[in-house]
């Protein structure tokens, strides 16, 4: 991952262009949107802005629910 914390608009590398698959509970949806995640130069900066996010965001490939049993463990 690269660090493009200094960039104020990082979203515009980003490569999901926040397509509604993020926030979608369809479970295809919801993988084909951590594949994309994959390959991203700004998951560093997405899981950061999206930390607070509800269960149905997917950033940097992590869901709400991803995230929490990361800080768990």
């Amino acid at each position: 991952m690269s660090n493009n914390l200094g960039k104020v608009h990082w979203t515009k590398d980003a490569l999901c262009k926040f397509d509604k698959k993020f926030t979608s509970f369809q479970i295809d949806e919801v993988n084909e949107a951590k594949s994309i995640c994959t390959n991203c130069t700004v998951q560093v900066e997405c899981i950061i802005a999206n930390a607070e996010s509800d269960g149905t965001f997917i950033s940097a490939g992590l869901s709400k629910y991803d995230r929490l049993l990361l800080q768990w463990r």
